[in-house]
C-alpha cells in the first residue's frame, strides 16, 4: 500500500513564461491533482530541463513537505515532528553537497536515503512504471513529426 506524490514537470526556460499556460487544456486540472511545475534553466545551461538545486528545493517545498503534512494531519497517531524518508536516486544533483545541506539544515524531519547506481528500476517504481511510458509515449511523437 502506498501513495503517488505529485508530478512536477520541469521545463527549460528562465522564467514563467517558460511554463504552459494557465488556460492550457487539462491545465486547471493539473494544478488541483498537485502537480508542479517548474522551470530549470541555470547560467551553465540556460535550455536545461533537467533537476536541478532550485528545482529540486521547488519540489521539496511544494510537495514533499506538503505531502507528509497533510499524512501527519490525517493520523492522530502520528506527532508533527514525525520523520519522513526520501528514496531519491543518485543524480549529481541530489547526492551535491548544496542539496544535502539543505535536507540537513531546513527539513530536519527528511531522512535522505540514496539509492544505490543502476538500482532505480527495482528501487523507484516510479521512473520504470510512470515516466518510462511518458517518455517512450514522447520519442513516438517526435519521430512521426519528423
Amino acid at each position: 500500500m502506498g501513495d503517488f506524490l505529485s508530478f512536477q514537470q520541469v521545463w527549460s526556460g528562465k522564467m514563467g513564461q517558460s511554463l504552459p499556460s494557465k488556460n492550457a487544456p487539462g491545465m486547471q486540472e493539473a494544478l488541483e491533482r498537485g502537480m508542479h511545475f517548474a522551470f530549470a534553466a541555470s547560467k551553465k545551461n540556460p535550455q536545461s530541463h533537467f533537476s536541478t538545486l532550485k528545482t529540486m528545493k521547488e519540489w521539496v517545498e511544494k510537495i514533499l513537505i506538503s505531502y507528509h503534512q497533510s499524512v501527519i494531519e490525517a493520523d492522530p497517531t502520528l506527532y508533527h515532528n514525525q520523520k519522513c524518508i526520501l528514496f531519491i536516486d543518485i543524480y549529481p544533483v541530489h547526492v551535491g553537497t548544496p542539496f544535502t545541506t539543505y535536507i540537513f539544515k531546513e527539513h530536519l524531519n527528511i531522512i535522505l536515503i540514496f539509492v544505490p547506481c543502476n538500482c532505480t528500476g527495482v528501487f523507484q517504481p516510479a521512473d520504470v512504471g510512470l515516466q518510462r511510458p511518458i517518455q517512450q509515449h514522447e520519442t513516438i511523437l517526435k519521430s512521426t513529426v519528423n
